[in-house]
């Protein structure tokens, strides 16, 4: 079957290749003229022409098209009005948009928000959340692959080649295997004697999930927050400020693919939104992807804990219970590695 499914893949993709190269304004003189090999390059050219060539025109057209990115709160487009600018790290003098940025208002609504639909979402079967993250695995696979590469190569300064790799191939990976671990794991259950029924439950935290995804991978920042909300968590998603283009077309994707309002609620912002998430008490593990130092805990002369990345933990009590709830308790050189669960990449 597979090479049946490969046989007909290959003659599909030779007949998208003539097709672009028999489109072309060739004449009768030209084409007698070219040899084996000239075809062959031709026809190779084509190919990666019209599969790229895609990647590259809706590039061309997001550039053109400047998007006011809002927040995404219950379901719902929120505008604050404040803003910042989506730039192209090989041009900053190019503006993609803006997003809205907030604040502890908006961080509140999201996490209010992220809490209402925890109960649905938990109490959802297992095979029915990992059916929406393979329809947003086949949406990206099908109609959103090139916008997504495009906007990945625009915002996060990647080629067509490394945009394909990142955005769409990783990202698909992602989606496609987490739905086959969930179902691995949900599997895996006790052996049970004669007379007896034993039965392992997967519950979700008791709490929200804080995403925090990084600048320079679409497929990490589609990642993160997805693989928690598999397994029935709830998730407030702050992307990097210098990456939320990439996220706003994730976020499009997860909705179009049946996503439920609530499970996943965008924050773009600053400290100010970071400090009001980290001090929540209902949050419950911090998703991100980075490297421990840069989440080391500073006790400054008025008794807060800073973090740098995330800002300040004000209350010591808080802190000290997120702290201790932490698995991947370290203490080195007397820093003090991470609060809370974190789940990292």
């Amino acid at each position: 079957m597979a090479k049946v499914l490969s046989l007909w893949t290959l003659i599909d993709w030779i007949a998208d290749g003539l097709t672009w190269v028999g489109a072309l304004p060739w004449s009768t003189t030209e084409l007698s003229g070219l040899g084996v090999a000239d075809l062959l390059a031709l026809f190779l050219a084509g190919m990666m022409a019209w599969f790229f060539g895609r990647h590259i025109y809706l590039s061309s057209v997001i550039r053109r098209t400047r998007r006011h990115i809002p927040l995404v709160i219950g379901g719902q487009d929120v505008r604050t009005g404040a803003t910042a600018g989506c730039v192209m790290p090989h041009n900053h003098g190019h503006k993609l948009g803006h997003y809205h940025k907030g604040g502890e208002k908006e961080v509140k609504a999201a996490i209010k928000a992220a809490q209402k639909a925890k109960k649905d979402w938990a109490a959802t079967p297992f095979e029915h959340r990992a059916a929406i993250l393979l329809k947003a695995a086949e949406l990206l696979a099908g109609r959103y692959r090139s916008v997504l590469n495009a906007a990945t190569m625009l915002g996060q300064s990647k080629n067509a080649f490394q945009a394909e790799i990142d955005s769409a191939c990783e990202l698909i990976d992602f989606w496609r295997f987490n739905a086959f671990y969930l179902q691995q794991l949900y599997s895996e259950q006790p052996e049970s004697n004669d007379g007896m029924w034993n039965v392992l439950e997967h519950r979700p935290l008791e709490g929200f999930v804080f995403a925090v995804t990084p600048f320079n991978f679409a497929s990490i920042a589609g990642n993160l927050p997805t693989a928690p909300a598999l397994m029935g968590n709830t998730v407030v998603w702050k992307p990097a400020s210098s990456a939320v283009l990439s996220a706003h077309y994730i976020m499009a994707i997860l909705k179009e693919a049946g996503l439920p309002d609530g499970v996943f609620n965008v924050v773009n912002g600053d400290k100010e939104a970071v400090d009001a998430i980290l001090t929540h008490p209902g949050i419950a593990a911090v998703s991100f992807v980075g490297i421990y130092d840069m989440l080391r805990v500073e006790r400054s002369a008025n008794g807060a804990f800073n973090i740098p990345e995330f800002g300040t933990v004000k209350d010591k009590a808080q802190f000290e219970a997120m702290y201790a709830y932490s698995p991947y308790h370290r203490v080195k050189d007397g820093t003090k590695y991470p609060p809370m669960l974190f789940l990292t990449g």
